[in-house]
């Protein structure tokens, strides 16, 4: 069974070719990469727990840390959100390929919130969202997401992988990091952030909060990244 098409690929045959080899050459790639990393996935415990807790979960992380974590939480059900573009459109057809659903979004904040208000209905639902894409400003948090969880009376779980070799495409806006191939590789889980409805009132201040937590999240002990 296909995946329903975007609006950004309908009517464009040659689009959705180029997405699915793409896609699937990357997820091919990111499968062999991974399985040479040492893994520490301990604290995925934090995260299970908020799931069973029976309340809907956004996982929060920064844009440039989004590939490992495809490969560090595979088999759990979750809603990755992306943008409309082919860039988006390829990222889709990854979190596909490691089990996870997918949905496209425009930019305005109606259409993500859209696409979440389903999953986060559901009990245990599941949200991964890069908080600071899709282009950034890097490591700032946009408020939407903040409000987004408010309303759904959701928490914020905030998830980061953590390599002790990478290396750093400085290059782009998100700067993302890589773990080279024998790299220890920890998912590091915050603890959950509850928002209240006074939060989805005031996003700026409950921003700030997701934003300290992700930046906890780095080990003290981690050596920097190689840059390309």
């Amino acid at each position: 069974m296909t995946a329903p098409e975007s609006a950004w690929e309908a009517g464009h045959a040659g689009r959705r070719i180029a997405v699915a080899v793409i896609a699937r050459a990357w997820a091919l790639a990111m499968r062999a990469w991974c399985a040479t990393w040492r893994t520490d996935i301990t604290e995925s415990a934090r995260l299970d727990a908020a799931l069973a807790a029976g309340q809907p979960v956004v996982a929060v992380f920064w844009h440039g840390n989004n590939l490992p974590l495809f490969s560090l939480l595979a088999g759990r059900r979750a809603l990755v959100v992306t943008s409309q573009s082919f860039r988006g459109a390829v990222i889709a057809g990854i979190a596909r390929a490691f089990g996870y659903q997918a949905r496209q979004v425009g930019a305005a904040p109606h259409s993500t919130g859209m696409a979440l208000r389903a999953e986060l209905a559901r009990p245990g639902g599941l949200v991964g969202i890069a908080v600071d894409g899709p282009l950034g400003p890097r490591h700032v948090v946009k408020p939407g997401a903040v409000v987004l969880a408010a309303r759904a009376g959701a928490q914020i779980v905030p998830i980061q992988a953590i390599a002790s070799r990478s290396i750093r495409l400085s290059r782009r806006w998100d700067k993302p990091e890589l773990p080279l191939p024998g790299a220890r590789v920890v998912l590091r889980v915050g603890a959950p952030i509850t928002l209240t409805a006074a939060d989805g009132a005031r996003p700026e201040q409950a921003a700030v909060r997701v934003a300290e937590a992700l930046e906890a999240l780095t080990l003290p002990d981690r050596r920097p990244a190689r840059t390309g």
